[in-house]
């Protein structure tokens, strides 16, 4: 094979899905800039095996010829098939002498970069407090440790903060960043014995949907009775009736981030970070 540009390439799974489809976007939108070529190396599962095909999915990642290219984006937190994420990391320490840079999850060896979702969530929070005037904000995380929910709930506890609101641990619940944990946290407001919140603040949509089914089976009215916000601006939350406020998982500025510090680590260049302006879409 030829080249004629550098070649960048991208380990991540699910192409398809919004988050890991933004990020690519945003890879493909700098790297261009640089006029550096992209190859992406994607199964198109990312939680389990099922099929045989699947299992032969899996192989994609032994084909890659790391000889010809010249930096890596690795993004392990969809990586998660019997471990491909560590066949992966061991494959690139092993056979790759380049730079790496590894997005939201720290990997010893390699450049890391985080996905803001602080600010975002932050800001999200904020809007509740700011434009509804509440004071009693519930907030449902993903899993309990992982990077995304240990950064979207410090979002919630700095917006409190900010606003002279006290945190309490009570209101805040771990969920899966899906649709099985709204039942049970909602359950939980109620049978606590105090009034519900004005407000449950999700890290997800899909979890914000999962909350408001739970708040609807017991008729109470969302958002007259609760208000109920998401994250990540997904086609499910805004197609749900009533539609969910969000905020935009910034997924494409951290595949633009990502190539920008690549190629500070290709050029030994200064990187300069560049934080992003969250987008909150009401509904």
């Amino acid at each position: 094979m030829k080249k004629y540009r550098k070649l960048l390439g991208v380990m991540i799974a699910q192409p398809d899905a919004y988050y890991s489809s933004a990020l690519i976007q945003g890879v493909l939108t700098q790297a261009f800039k640089y006029d550096y070529d992209v190859a992406v190396f994607s199964p198109f599962i990312k939680d389990k095996l099922s099929d045989l095909w699947h299992v032969g999915e899996r192989n994609i990642f032994n084909l890659v010829n790391y000889s010809l290219l010249d930096g890596i984006i690795f993004v392990p937190d969809t990586l998660k098939v019997e471990d491909i994420d560590k066949q992966v990391e061991t494959d690139i320490k092993t056979r790759f002498k380049g730079p790496v840079v590894s997005v939201d999850i720290e990997t010893e060896g390699f450049s890391n970069i985080f996905t803001d979702d602080v600010h975002n969530v932050k800001k999200l929070v904020s809007h509740l407090i700011e434009d509804h005037n509440f004071t009693d904000i519930a907030f449902m995380t993903g899993v309990k440790g992982h990077p995304h929910a240990t950064n979207r709930l410090t979002g919630y506890y700095e917006a409190l903060v900010e606003h002279g609101l006290p945190i309490d641990q009570s209101r805040v619940f771990y969920g899966d960043f899906w649709y099985d944990e709204g039942e049970r946290v909602v359950k939980e407001l109620i049978e606590s014995g105090r009034p519900l919140p004005q407000a449950i603040a999700c890290g997800s949509d899909t979890m914000a949907i999962s909350v408001c089914e739970a708040l609807k089976k017991r008729n109470i009215n969302v958002p007259k009775d609760v208000a109920v916000t998401g994250y990540d601006t997904i086609s499910a939350g805004i197609n749900y009736v009533p539609s969910i406020t969000s905020a935009n998982v910034p997924a494409d500025i951290t595949g633009i981030r990502a190539v920008k510090m690549l190629h500070s680590l290709m050029t030994d260049t200064p990187f300069v970070d560049e934080p992003c302006e969250p987008q909150i879409n009401v509904a």
